[in-house]
């Protein structure tokens, strides 16, 4: 099995919010804020915190905020203020921002040029991120985050044959905003044609979007879905979601994120977060143990999990080489 990686550039992000928190034991006395952008109940954000506590808990006190601002964006600066107040009650020794969110509406404005404490970051999509860092005083640095758009394509075509044109769908928000620079960046260096990139707020949109480009692709490839909305205006359950796009297309689908294939996509090369976290985390153990943290230092995601959904292959009819399946990740 072709083991996919990459290392083109990665967007990161993100900071802390308040509201739910966890402590680890501290020897050393120090404090680490780390601030989710989205909320407390997501694997990705499960995986991170548990690298990060891995990594810092012997060495500080740990506590944890989230913004939620996948459920409720609306409500994040002023979630982003009372993750300040925390920040100024704390007074910790270091801060660990995780996705977009974290960077724009806590890091940048509430710690940029304000503070000596060292951050890092890690899952930002945001490419003028960099921009806005490298001319600040204090030590900002992490993880960019990249989705492995190509890497899915590749994979996908040795399952069900050449891909050559392609549509793309995330969830409208911050987020996606973001990853339309990536899109735009990359666009034309892939193996397919992207023949659209949609971003839709409600499922009636994804689902009007599929209808729209079903009989120009050969493959939709998803990001995170998560925040579509029903008809009745209620936030979806993620697991419905793509059973439901599958209905009104006739192409297969293939994702970018472990929840995109768990719930009913065909494959994908998706990101480790635990290497994004790993390194946000190991860069600010660092600074606390030399009290220096290289300036507006920046890096990318490299290593991508290749996934298959087995329900879904048996229900194409695909029958993969055994050999293509070695080191692949396979659920059901």
């Amino acid at each position: 099995m072709v083991r996919f990686r990459s290392s083109l550039p990665v967007c990161l992000i993100i900071l802390f919010l308040a509201l739910l928190w966890g402590h680890g034991a501290s020897a050393a006395g120090l404090q680490v804020l780390t601030v989710f952008s989205f909320e407390p109940d997501t694997g990705r954000n499960d995986q991170m915190r548990a690298t990060i506590e891995q990594v810092l808990g012997d060495t500080a006190e740990l506590t944890f905020a989230y913004l939620d601002t996948k459920n409720h964006p609306e409500q994040g600066p002023l979630r982003a203020r009372e993750v300040a107040a925390l920040f100024d009650r704390l007074k910790p020794d270091g801060v660990i921002a995780v996705d977009d969110a974290a960077m724009e509406l806590f890091v940048l404005p509430y710690l940029k040029d304000k503070t000596e404490v060292p951050v890092t970051f890690c899952g930002v999509n945001d490419l003028t991120i960099r921009g806005k860092i490298d001319s600040s005083r204090g030590s900002i640095s992490g993880i960019y985050e990249k989705f492995y758009i190509e890497e899915t394509l590749a994979m996908a075509s040795v399952l069900i044959g050449p891909v050559r044109r392609f549509a793309f769908m995330m969830a409208d928000g911050t987020s996606a905003h973001f990853v339309r620079q990536q899109l735009d960046l990359e666009n034309g260096s892939f193996s397919a044609e992207l023949v659209g990139d949609f971003y839709p707020r409600t499922l009636d949109e994804a689902l009007a979007d599929i209808v729209q480009v079903r009989d120009q692709v050969d493959l939709l490839v998803v990001a995170s879905l998560r925040g579509l909305r029903d008809s009745s205006g209620q936030i979806m359950n993620f697991e419905e979601i793509i059973p439901r796009l599958k209905v009104s297309g006739s192409k297969p689908i293939a994702a970018v994120t472990r929840g995109g294939v768990k719930f009913g996509a065909l494959c994908g090369v998706i990101i480790d977060q635990k290497e994004q976290s790993y390194w946000a985390a190991q860069m600010l153990l660092a600074a606390l143990q030399s009290k220096t943290l290289p300036e507006h230092e920046t890096m990318y995601n490299m290593r991508g999990i290749s996934i298959i959904n087995l329900s879904e292959m048996e229900r194409l009819g695909i029958s993969p080489d055994p050999m293509f399946l070695r080191g692949v990740e396979l659920i059901k």
